[in-house]
């Protein structure tokens, strides 16, 4: 070949295919841009928020792709906002439930009235990069053309907060600054189960990891295979429902993937959504991670309950260090 990289394109009726093939005749990619893409939206009580996430949607260079929106029976004007959006972008799909669902159900509810071959979740306080859907879409693409089973794969989350540590509690602070120290996307504790994560992480290839966050992008056969998220387990905040359903997918042969090229801003608000006080949190965060122990470890979780609540007990007291210390570096 003359070049090195030589891109070939074949249009077959208003499918469009991009062939990327190396010196020597390997694929290296092979990209479907006619493939519809779901984009999942779950709501409550984000109007404000709601506007910029919707934006930066529709601002998306990868423009094959339908937007559901779930609203978990908002009390703002949510609707109003949503419909002013629908009047100027059919592809747009607002859906209101009569009564709160709870974050699981309403994904699940997203799931069933999606129409793509892939399902994209991300939620109403984030601003997705221009490029955040096509890049997943390539690197999924990627992936699949080697012939590995792809059970999702999630975008670098870049967190910003609304105000100060100020309203993270000890143990969600603590928990914070260990997985500022992660070099890595994730590890998961075998004697805990414990999740740790820092997907603000930056590299320059697609890395497999053994979870991803909840804002992922999934093959929707994979969902319906797995049978999507556990509506009646997870309580509160609902954490761990997207560890669980990725424990499932992985339990079926399926890998996760973390691409760091993909960028999703966090915006993190301290109302709406499944937001709780910092007790609360702490309380929810015990239960659902004991629950999700319990469900998928079996007699393993004999041991690691215990071993989870000593880490817990030891992660307070160093929550409480650390706020004590940073409180008189400001003194």
């Amino acid at each position: 070949m003359e070049k090195d990289h030589e891109e070939i394109r074949k249009s077959f009726a208003y499918n469009i295919i991009i062939v990327l093939i190396a010196e020597g005749g390997d694929v290296i990619m092979c990209y479907n841009s006619s493939r519809l893409v779901t984009i999942i939206l779950p709501t409550y009580n984000r109007a404000i928020k709601l506007k910029d996430c919707i934006s930066s949607v529709l601002a998306q260079t990868y423009s094959n792709f339908e937007l559901i929106i779930c609203d978990d029976c908002s009390t703002d004007e949510t609707g109003a906002v949503v419909k002013q959006f629908m009047t100027s972008d059919k592809r747009i799909r607002y859906y209101r439930n009569a009564t709160r669902k709870g974050l699981p159900a309403n994904r699940n509810i997203g799931i069933c009235k999606a129409k793509g071959k892939y399902v994209f979740f991300i939620e109403d306080d984030m601003v997705l990069d221009p490029k955040c859907v096509e890049i997943l879409m390539k690197s999924l693409t990627l992936l699949q053309s080697k012939g590995t089973k792809v059970g999702g794969i999630a975008p670098r989350l870049v967190v910003q907060r609304d105000r100060g540590d100020h309203k993270l509690g000890i143990l969600n602070y603590a928990l914070r600054r260990d997985n500022e120290k992660l070099n890595v996307p994730c590890k998961v504790s075998k004697h805990t189960g414990m999740r740790y994560f820092n997907f603000s992480c930056e590299f320059n290839d697609i890395l497999e990891v053994p979870d991803i966050h909840a804002c992922s992008l999934y093959p929707r056969n994979v969902l319906e295979e797995t049978g999507g998220y556990d509506e009646k387990r997870f309580k509160g905040n609902f954490l761990y429902e997207e560890t669980d359903l990725n424990y499932r997918i992985r339990k079926k042969g399926y890998k996760l993937y973390f691409e760091s090229r993909a960028v999703l801003y966090h915006r993190i608000a301290n109302e709406g959504g499944c937001r709780v006080d910092t007790l609360r949190y702490c309380y929810f965060f015990m239960l659902n991670h004991i629950k999700f122990v319990t469900k998928n470890f079996g007699f393993r979780s004999l041991y690691m309950i215990p071993c989870f609540l000593i880490l817990i007990a030891f992660t307070g007291v160093k929550g409480a260090f650390y706020r004590i210390m940073n409180m008189l570096r400001r003194v």
